[in-house]
C-alpha cells in the first residue's frame, strides 16, 4: 500500500457508474400531413401549404374536410416515458366550433391519401377514415378560435405507445362529421408546419467498468521518496 507494506498481488476494482436521468423536451414538425376531401374523394393534396378542417363546405351544402398529420419520434429513446404531449397548429383562419382529434390506426402515405384510400392499394376500411380500423376513439377536442398559434394537448398514454411501438405511430386525424365553420393551418410545406412537442424521462442501470490498479510501480516510487526525504533529513 502507500505505507508501503507488502502487497500479495496487483489489485483490481469493479464499480458502477450512475446512469444519467432527467426530464427533457423535443419539439418535431410534422413530417407528413395530408387532406381528405369528401366531395373530391380521389383527391391528393400533399404538397398543399396550408390545410382546411370543415364538416360542411362548400357552404351551405357541401362535405366534409379531415387532416391527417404524422411526426417522426425515431429520436427519442426507446426507454423513455412520455409524460407530457401537445400539438400546436400555425392558424391561417380560426373557428368557433370544437373539432376532434382521433389517433390513426392505419399506415398513410401523403402523396398517396385521399378520402378514399390511406396509400395506392390501401383504401380505408370505410371512407373518410371513418372505419374503426382507421382510427381509434377521439383523443382531444381542438377549439381553434384566433388566427395565431393553437396548442391543444393530447394524452401522454397515446405518444408513449408510439415510442414503445414505433409500428403503432400513424399520428392523427382532425375531423367533425357537422360543423359548417372551418378552420385553415400551416403543413409542412408552409412557413410553420404543425409541431408535436413531447416532455419525456429517461432512466436506466449503471455502467459496470473492471479498472486493473498496477500498484506496484508505485508503491516502489513512493518508497524510493520516503527513502531520499529520510537521507535528506539525517544530512540536515
Amino acid at each position: 500500500d502507500l505505507a508501503g507494506n507488502p502487497l500479495g498481488a496487483d489489485k483490481t476494482w469493479s464499480f458502477t457508474t450512475a446512469a444519467a436521468q432527467g426530464s427533457q423536451t423535443v419539439n418535431l414538425s410534422s413530417v407528413a400531413d395530408g387532406g381528405l376531401t369528401e366531395l373530391a374523394p380521389t383527391t391528393n393534396n400533399g404538397t398543399a401549404t396550408t390545410l382546411k378542417v370543415d364538416g360542411n363546405d362548400p357552404d351551405p351544402s357541401g362535405g366534409d374536410l379531415y387532416a391527417a398529420l404524422g411526426w417522426d419520434l425515431s429520436q427519442i429513446p426507446s426507454g423513455a416515458t412520455v409524460s407530457s404531449a401537445t400539438v400546436t397548429l400555425n392558424l391561417t383562419n380560426a373557428s368557433l366550433q370544437s373539432y376532434g382529434a382521433y389517433e390513426l390506426k392505419r399506415v398513410w402515405n401523403e402523396g398517396q391519401l385521399s378520402w378514399n384510400q390511406a396509400a395506392t392499394g390501401t383504401p380505408w376500411a370505410t371512407a373518410g377514415a371513418k372505419g374503426t380500423t382507421d382510427r381509434g376513439s377521439q383523443i382531444a377536442s381542438v377549439t381553434p378560435t384566433n388566427i395565431a398559434p393553437y396548442t391543444f394537448t393530447i394524452p401522454a398514454s397515446v405518444v408513449q405507445g408510439w415510442v414503445s411501438a414505433p409500428s403503432s405511430n400513424n399520428g392523427i386525424l382532425l375531423a367533425n362529421t357537422t360543423n359548417s365553420d372551418g378552420f385553415v393551418f400551416q403543413t409542412k410545406e408552409g412557413a410553420n408546419p404543425p409541431k408535436l412537442t413531447i416532455n419525456y424521462t429517461t432512466s436506466g442501470g449503471g455502467d459496470t467498468a473492471t479498472v486493473d490498479h498496477r500498484l506496484r510501480p508505485f508503491r516502489n516510487r513512493w518508497q524510493h521518496f520516503c527513502q531520499l526525504h529520510l537521507l535528506l533529513r539525517r544530512g540536515g
